[in-house]
């Protein structure tokens, strides 16, 4: 195996400084490279072109089920609480290749649809507008406190018929399971999430238990378990797997990218005017905050076999770091890669994926962020972030902060 040579690449960690969270000079250097770079310090290949990166996604030879081998190196005290964390997440469509993969996609595809999402609009715009109300009269606030964290909690809670009053907890557990599967660095994120897991494990199991004896098919949970068993069902086990990991992933990625959107746009005052002029531009702005500053920067794989990546040879059993944030800032792809237009072309970035792993809630997260940007430049005209002190949450794959001062500006109107 060869291994590129790079500055500081032995050294140098992405658990970087969370008050100056800045990786994008890095993945700029990495892209002076010719191809993938090894990290003695990560023990993986870092893929940084946004070519190589879109291949990688889609390469068949590049596999997701990466807890097996990551729990073969461990042992003792935290190889049993890997094992016993790994009993749901192996369950997850992300953790899956291809047949397992394809089943739990199947299934799940349902409540993507466009269809569903166009009916659930509306839900969406209420949600929101309520949230808005209970701003009324705030010159400061803290988005992911007052917004970001409970959008997506009580969102996803309807779509999936969980009680709203237990969307606090949906978000509280969903944050702590990020602290693992997100490559949190803290020595009590296992404990922290078998705690959660079991906690989980038994809400959803009771409330999967009522929803066996109702007639409502309006909600996705009771149409699981109303397939489950069934050839194109799930298991139990699978139901209540695949309702953490999208609590996880439904909840904490987009409170990140409804995070980044607003401190992004917060310093552009002319791309906010042109939606306010022009709402029909919020989905092409939408895409380019998200290319922008990506909310889940990074994705794993592990090689099946020996294969060529970007003209590099990677050996059976390596891992790879694929930067989803660095490709979407490549200038060899994107004119003006770092900053943000409201004219930018259709746009081939990768922060939801790409292949058989593109994410699944893709168009929820739009509706989302679309969703709150025009409520946010018709409540809020005028805005701006308090940026000293921010502090960017320290897990690996993740791209969000961990509170954002937001002030109105009282003079041009209010919340």
């Amino acid at each position: 195996m060869t291994h590129s040579a790079i500055s500081d690449i032995g050294t140098f960690s992405m658990h970087h400084d969370p008050v100056d969270r800045d990786l994008y000079p890095f993945f700029a250097e990495l892209r002076s490279q010719a191809g993938p770079v090894w990290s003695p310090r990560h023990k993986s290949w870092l893929v940084a072109h946004h070519p190589t990166v879109r291949d990688a996604l889609g390469h068949a030879d590049l596999s997701v089920e990466k807890m097996d081998p990551f729990i073969a190196t461990l042992a003792g005290d935290t190889r049993a609480k890997l094992d016993r964390i790994n009993d749901v997440l192996q369950h997850w469509v992300v953790f899956n290749d291809p047949p397992n993969h394809t089943r739990i996609r199947r299934a799940l595809q349902q409540v993507f649809m466009p269809k569903q999402l166009r009916q659930f609009e509306s839900d969406v715009r209420r949600i929101v507008e309520e949230m808005f109300a209970d701003l009324d009269g705030r010159t400061e606030f803290d988005f992911i406190e007052a917004f970001a964290l409970g959008l997506p909690a009580r969102l996803v809670c309807q779509l999936f018929g969980v009680p709203i009053e237990d969307a606090d907890a949906m978000s509280r557990w969903g944050h702590g399971i990020s602290r693992f599967v997100m490559g949190g660095s803290d020595d009590q994120r296992y404990d922290d999430t078998l705690a959660d897991l079991k906690q989980m494990r038994s809400y959803f199991s009771d409330l999967m238990a009522e929803y066996r004896t109702s007639d409502d098919d309006s909600t996705l949970l009771r149409r699981l378990v109303g397939a489950a068993g069934t050839e194109d069902g799930l298991t139990y086990d699978e139901i209540i797997a695949t309702l953490v990991l999208i609590l996880f992933a439904g909840l904490d990625t987009t409170a990140n990218a409804l995070g980044n959107m607003v401190l992004t746009l917060s310093s552009r005052p002319d791309v906010v005017d042109a939606v306010r002029a022009d709402p029909g531009i919020a989905p092409a702005v939408i895409e380019d905050v998200l290319r922008f500053d990506t909310p889940a920067p990074m994705v794993t794989r592990v090689a099946k076999a020996d294969l060529e990546l970007g003209g590099v040879r990677i050996a059976a059993g390596d891992r790879l770091i694929l930067l989803l944030a660095s490709a979407n800032r490549d200038e060899a792809v994107f004119d003006s890669a770092g900053e943000v237009r409201a004219d930018r072309p259709a746009s081939p970035h990768l922060a939801f994926g790409r292949g058989i792993h593109f994410c699944l809630g893709a168009p929820l997260a739009r509706m989302e962020l679309r969703v709150v940007l025009l409520a946010l430049v018709d409540r809020l005209p005028r805005w701006t972030v308090r940026t000293e002190g921010l502090v960017w949450r320290d897990e690996l794959l993740v791209r969000g902060l961990t509170a954002l001062p937001v002030v109105v500006d009282a003079t041009e109107g209010s919340a």
